[in-house]
C-alpha cells in the first residue's frame, strides 16, 4: 500500500474501532453484556454473613412489613436480580425444583428482573410482585436450603427476597397455610409450634436427673434443647442419649426447662418476623440473667439462629453443635467407646448444619470412630446435599404439588443400601422417617441421630 492508502485504512480502523467501543458501552445495560460489570460488582458487594442468616427489620420503624413490589427491595436485592448469568447452576440444586413444584431460583430472578426492567423503561404501571409477578405456589415452595446460594457462580442469593415477600403475605395480608398459622399460634400462646404434644417441657428429663439452671444458678454449658426434642416423642430419645453422652463424659451442664422458648427460626423464615423477635428478646433476656457463655444444642436450626441472629438483640454466645463438642469429646479421651458394633451407616447432612455452617467433618469423624461402623456417603452430599423439605417452615407444611421432597431423599438412601441414614438435625430426623414410612421400609432402614449410636457404644 502506498503512504496516502496506508493513511486512509488507518483511518477507517481507527473509526471503526471507536463506534465499535462506544458502542459496546451503550449496549452494557441493555444486554447481557452487562454481567461483565454487574456481575463482578455483585461479588465486591456480597453480604458478609453465613448464608442461613436472615436480617432484622426494624419493626417500630416500619410503615410497611415485608416487600410487595420489586422497588421495596434493598438495593443489594436488586444488583441480585441484574448480575444473574442465566446459567441455571442454582435450579439445578434446588430441591423444590427438582421435586416438580413451581418454584425454580433461576426463574424467580429472572422474572424478577424483566419486571424491574419493564418498571425502568415505562413499560410496567406497578404490578405487585406477590402473586401477581411471582406466585404465591413458588413463595411457598422453598426449604430455604441454601444450594442456590452455594451453587450461584456471582453470589446471588433468592432466600432474602422468598422471606421478605412471605413477611408481606404473613404480616400484611395474614395469608399463609393454615398449618403453619396454626404453628405460629402455638409459638405465640405455648412459646412452642407443636399440637398436641405432652403438656411439660421437662416431662422427657423423668428419672435422668438432669439439672435446671434455676436449681443450679450457673453452669459450663447451657444445654439448649429446643422444641423438638422436648415435645416430640422420637427426638426425646435424642435429647436423652445426649444427656448420656454428656454425663459420661462428666460435662458440667444444665437445662433451661420450663423458662426455654422456641428460638423462633421457624417464624422467622415463615415470614412472622415480629414473632420471631419476640422470641428471640424473651430468650436473650433469660440467657443474659443466668450469665449463660457457652450453648450445646442438638438442632441445627437453633444452632444457626443462637450462633448468628441472636446478636442483634444482645445474645452473644459460644454456640456449639453436639456433633462438634461429640468429636472433641472422643478426641480428648473423655469418652470411652466400646464396640465393635456392625451397621453401615449413610450420613445425611443437615443443610443448616453443612451447608449453612460448613459443618461436615465432625458428624463423620465421629462415626468414623466408632468400631465396626462402614460409612457410606449419599450421592448428593456435602456443600451438594439434598435437603430433608423441612427447612423454611416447611416441616409445617403439606406438600401438595409434585414429589414430597423427604421422600425424593429417602428414596436416594435406600438406593444406596445401608443399615441406617444418620442425622444430626431433629427435623431431618422426622423427614427420613416420614418417608420411610411413606415408602413402606421402616424395618429395612433405620434412620437415627449421631448421638444416640454414640449412647449405643459407651
Amino acid at each position: 500500500l502506498s503512504p496516502a492508502q496506508q493513511g486512509l485504512w488507518h483511518q477507517v480502523a481507527w473509526w471503526g474501532h471507536a463506534v465499535l467501543a462506544f458502542g459496546f458501552i451503550a449496549l452494557l445495560p441493555y444486554t447481557l453484556i452487562r454481567h461483565i460489570l454487574t456481575a463482578a460488582a455483585n461479588i465486591a458487594l456480597r453480604r458478609p454473613h453465613p448464608s442461613g442468616v436472615i436480617q432484622p427489620v426494624a419493626l417500630e420503624e416500619a410503615e410497611h412489613f415485608g416487600i410487595s413490589m420489586v422497588q421495596g427491595f434493598p438495593r443489594k436485592d436488586l444488583l441480585d436480580l441484574i448480575a444473574c448469568t442465566e446459567c441455571g447452576r442454582c435450579q439445578d440444586g434446588c430441591p423444590a425444583y427438582a421435586t416438580g413444584k413451581p418454584l425454580t431460583p433461576k426463574g424467580l430472578i429472572m422474572d424478577l428482573r424483566d419486571h424491574l426492567l419493564e418498571r425502568a423503561s415505562g413499560r410496567e404501571n406497578g404490578r405487585i410482585v406477590v402473586g401477581g409477578v411471582i406466585g404465591e405456589d413458588v413463595i411457598w415452595s422453598c426449604t430455604t436450603c441454601g444450594a442456590c446460594h452455594q451453587e450461584c457462580p456471582v453470589l446471588i442469593e433468592p432466600i432474602p427476597k422468598i422471606v421478605g415477600m412471605r413477611r408481606f403475605l404473613v404480616m400484611e395480608e395474614a395469608r399463609f397455610p393454615d398449618t403453619m398459622q396454626a404453628a405460629m399460634r402455638g409459638i405465640e400462646n405455648r412459646g412452642h409450634p407443636y399440637q398436641g404434644a405432652v403438656p411439660s417441657r421437662t416431662t422427657w428429663i423423668k428419672g435422668l436427673d438432669v439439672p435446671l439452671m434455676a436449681d443450679k444458678g450457673t453452669a459450663e454449658y447451657l444445654y439448649w434443647v429446643g422444641c423438638a426434642a422436648a415435645f416430640d416423642e422420637r427426638t426425646q430419645n435424642v435429647a436423652r442419649a445426649l444427656v448420656q453422652v454428656l454425663k459420661a463424659a462428666g460435662v458440667d451442664f444444665a437445662i433451661l426447662g420450663e423458662e426455654e422458648r422456641c428460638t423462633g427460626d421457624v417464624a422467622r423464615r415463615i415470614g412472622h418476623e415480629f414473632l420471631f423477635q419476640m422470641q428471640a428478646q424473651a430468650n436473650v433476656e433469660t440467657l443474659n440473667g443466668y450469665g449463660v457463655k457457652k450453648i450445646i444444642t442438638a438442632c441445627p436450626h437453633c444452632f444457626n439462629t443462637l450462633q448468628h441472629e441472636y446478636g442483634y438483640f444482645g445474645g452473644h454466645y459460644q454456640v456449639i453443635h453436639h456433633t462438634v463438642l461429640i468429636r472433641d469429646l472422643i478426641a480428648q479421651g473423655r469418652l470411652r467407646l466400646k464396640g465393635p458394633m456392625d451397621h453401615t451407616v449413610a450420613y445425611h447432612d443437615s443443610c443448616y448444619l453443612g451447608r449453612h455452617n460448613q459443618i461436615f467433618n465432625a458428624p463423620r469423624e465421629i462415626l468414623s470412630s466408632l468400631s465396626g461402623i462402614r460409612l457410606k456417603e449419599l450421592g448428593r452430599n456435602r456443600e451438594q446435599g439434598f435437603c430433608c423439605g423441612a427447612g423454611g417452615g416447611m416441616v409445617w407444611f403439606e406438600e401438595r404439588i409434585g414429589k414430597r421432597v423427604n421422600v425424593e431423599r429417602t428414596e436416594e438412601a435406600l438406593r444406596l443400601g445401608p443399615d441406617m441414614v444418620a442425622t444430626a438435625c431433629p427435623f431431618c430426623l422426622t423427614m427420613f422417617e416420614d418417608g420411610l414410612r411413606a415408602k413402606d421400609a421402616m424395618e429395612g432402614l433405620k434412620a437415627l441421630d449421631v448421638v444416640e449410636l454414640v449412647a449405643g457404644a459407651i
